[in-house]
């Protein structure tokens, strides 16, 4: 019979039927596919359904920093379709304007609100700011959700809104019980900074801290003064000063990351030093969350792995 059908196509009699089996195979694949994901929504439903209807509801907050809404258009949107599936915690949305420092609170939708932003140290002052507006407004939230508008900015390494949707649901929430959510990036070579083994370290673009730990955090870990002693105030041909707060290998990971290997890698000069450095301030700041969690003996589970580390 396979003696006759490669007689037939190789004659051209069976090229329709071939045809016919190539399509019927692609819309078997599709229809895979999507019988898959329509699984998934149905498990999700069912065993997500109870806790939606249960009498008490977790609150969780959402802290949403963003610099320039034109740079990820999408983002916000995305990240407000993850929180809805969060059926079983009522949320509350802080969305901090770190590109314009002086707007007045705006109340843009039930529990959404707009406020200003501090972009000295990035995402981290702007959290900052965040944290102070649930303060003064007496919210108290189970979780407090810490996002910027990078978090789906890497679909290449599969961070893509299927990968937060599998990972980030009210079951995952509920199951934190005192933990803190992340994904994990580590380094080929020791990385040392203030006497910290910052190595391994949580993605800030998007993690998930119990309220309590949160108010012990400072989020920004860096005194001014230690600053200064590490990084110059104006670029004169050197990135770092002489100093022990940071070991060599780390020095050099900063330096080929601001000038090669980040979406926004530049040339370091003295006109572009002032938006290097705040940038370098930032990631050291991501160095330092991990170790400062520890610190409060608080376990992290790694989002890829669902393990602690």
């Amino acid at each position: 019979m396979l003696s006759a059908m490669y007689q037939g196509i190789k004659t051209g009699t069976m090229g329709g039927r071939v045809g016919v089996c190539v399509q019927f195979a692609r819309v078997y694949r599709v229809f895979v596919r999507n019988l898959k994901y329509l699984l998934w929504d149905i498990y999700y439903h069912a065993v997500t359904l109870p806790f939606a209807i249960s009498h008490k509801r977790n609150k969780l907050a959402v802290l949403y920093v963003y610099a320039d809404a034109q740079r990820y258009p999408r983002s916000y949107e995305l990240l407000s379709r993850l929180i809805r599936r969060i059926r079983a915690f009522e949320a509350i949305t802080v969305r901090i304007d770190n590109w314009h420092e002086h707007k007045t609170v705006t109340k843009v939708a039930n529990n959404v609100y707009d406020i200003s932003g501090d972009n000295t140290y990035w995402e981290f002052s702007g959290w900052k700011k965040g944290m102070a507006f649930l303060k003064e407004r007496h919210v108290e939230p189970d979780l407090v959700m810490f996002v910027n508008d990078a978090f789906m900015n890497h679909a290449k390494a599969g961070k893509d809104y299927k990968y937060y949707k599998s990972r980030v649901s009210t079951l995952t929430l509920r199951r934190l019980r005192g933990s803190v959510l992340g994904v994990i990036n580590g380094s080929d070579t020791t990385h040392i900074l203030l006497g910290y083994d910052v190595s391994t370290f949580i993605r800030s673009n998007f993690f998930v801290v119990p309220y309590n730990v949160a108010k012990k955090l400072e989020l920004t870990f860096i005194a001014d003064d230690i600053i200064d002693n590490i990084l110059p105030k104006t670029y004169s041909g050197k990135i770092f000063n002489d100093t022990d707060k940071l070991n060599l290998n780390l020095k050099r990971f900063l330096e080929v990351w601001i000038t090669q290997r980040w979406t926004r890698a530049r040339a370091v000069t003295s006109e572009n030093w002032g938006f290097l450095k705040s940038k370098l301030i930032s990631i050291l700041n991501e160095r330092l969350l991990t170790s400062k969690i520890r610190e409060l003996n608080v376990e992290v589970v790694n989002m890829d792995t669902n393990s602690v580390f």
